[in-house]
């Protein structure tokens, strides 16, 4: 895992943290979904995107553990995730 920080690319425009990840074949783990469904849906070649949808209610949001049961759960599953964007919310159960 390389978070945004890590990569030196704080601040960086979604369109280029997308563009860093599908050079070294990462899937993207963001929670910023609307831009990151604009991004998909213009249709460039990326290796996955996967969005965590956040509520307004914190006892309705996916805590740091959620993500990774999420996570764990969708690795388990095979799913193909080049080219593809998923709500991760999906994957929790």
């Amino acid at each position: 895992m390389l978070t945004v920080a890590e990569s030196n690319q704080a601040g960086a425009p979604d369109s280029v943290v997308l563009d860093m990840a599908a050079d070294a074949g990462r899937v993207l783990l963001t929670r910023n979904c609307a831009d990151s469904l604009a991004l998909h849906e213009q249709g460039g070649a990326h290796s996955g995107i996967l969005c965590v949808f956040q509520d307004p209610d914190p006892s309705k949001a996916m805590s740091y553990e959620d993500i990774a049961r999420a996570l764990g759960n969708l690795e388990r599953s095979e799913v193909p995730l080049e080219g593809v964007f998923l709500a991760l919310n999906a994957w929790l159960y």
